[in-house]
This record gives C-alpha cells, structure tokens and sequence, in this order.
C-alpha cells in the first residue's frame, strides 16, 4: 500500500515537472529569414539565411544565426565573420584585424524585421554616405566600396523550437514508465 502511494506520489511529481519544464520552453520559436534580391551597387547578389530565436510574445527580444551566406568578392565563410542582427540592422565584418582585408556590411532596415511583412533594405545615398553600406576587399578579387540598390529580408513560417522536442518525449516516457512499473506491482 506504502509503495503504491510512493508510486502515485512520484508519478505526479514527474507529470508536474515535465509540465512546469514544457510550459517555459514549449514556447520557444524559430523562424527563417532570407536576404532578397539584395544587390549591391555593382549589381552583385548577396544571398542569405538565418534564424531568429524568440519566445512566443517576445519577438523584439530574439536573437539571430545565418545559417547560410554568400557575400561578393568575400564567399561563404561564415566562420571568418562576426554578424550582428537586430531588429532594424544586420552587420558582418571580419572577426580579427586585418590591414590588407576587409569586410564591413551594414544593412539598415526600413522597418524592423517582422512575422508578417518582408523588411526592405534602407538603400538611399545622400550622395556622401549610404544609408547601408558594402565594403569588401583583398580576397583575390577587385575591392567594391559602395551601398546597396535593392532587397529586403522576409520571414518564412514559425515553427516550434526542435530543441525542446527532447524535453517532451522524455517526460512523456518518464510518465508511461512509472504507471507501466506501478502497474506491474499491482498484478503481484
């Protein structure tokens, strides 16, 4: 009898931990973004992915990782890049201090990034300055200074975060466990 209510005692403590751990992270979403038809002012393409990171509710304080890049007259190394990405930016420059390379792209948003409607490009010039900006230069390929003259940044679908998967099936085999185990006792 003792061993049966220890029984029940653990299965709800379980049920209620596995409750309390999903309902913190079940809410967690990532969402793709892709660079659009962002061409720079030698009409070469950039092409891109990252993922945003966010809490359902909490979009503003996501967090950012491209998953893939292709910046001109650069590549695709993403490794060799530091890249910030807010709402209303996205920047790429070399992660270290190079006197003979460069990397220096700063995509201004017209209007912060969005579920709902792509966020285009900020490519207006006040023939000094560009609002957005691309430098690259001493990677075996003639350097381009300049801006940009088109794209955007649009989302694709929101999906729940694979990472906390793990989360519910183990709970749900911790549970299907102690009531297989406490009915095995029942039957002896």
């Amino acid at each position: 009898m003792r061993t049966n209510r220890l029984v029940s005692i653990a299965r709800i403590s379980l049920t209620a931990l596995l409750l309390l751990t999903l309902s913190s992270n079940t809410h967690a979403k990532v969402i793709t973004f892709t660079l659009d038809r962002v061409l720079n002012t030698a009409a070469e393409s950039m092409t891109g992915s990252f993922d945003w990171t966010y809490n359902e509710g909490d979009f503003e304080n996501g967090s950012g990782l491209f998953t893939e890049l292709y910046i001109p007259r650069y590549g695709s190394d993403i490794s060799g890049l530091v890249i910030t990405i807010d709402l209303t930016s996205i920047e790429f420059t070399l992660a270290g201090n190079f006197h003979s390379q460069e990397v220096d792209i700063n995509l201004s948003l017209l209007s912060p990034l969005s579920l709902n409607q792509a966020s285009s490009i900020d490519t207006s010039d006040d023939g000094t300055n560009y609002a957005s900006k691309f430098s690259v230069f001493g990677f075996g390929t003639m350097p381009h200074e300049g801006g940009f003259i088109s794209g955007s940044v649009s989302a694709a679908s929101a999906v729940p975060n694979p990472d906390t998967i793990w989360l519910l099936s183990a709970g749900l085999a911790l549970v299907g466990f102690s009531a297989r185990q406490n009915n095995r006792r029942n039957q002896d």
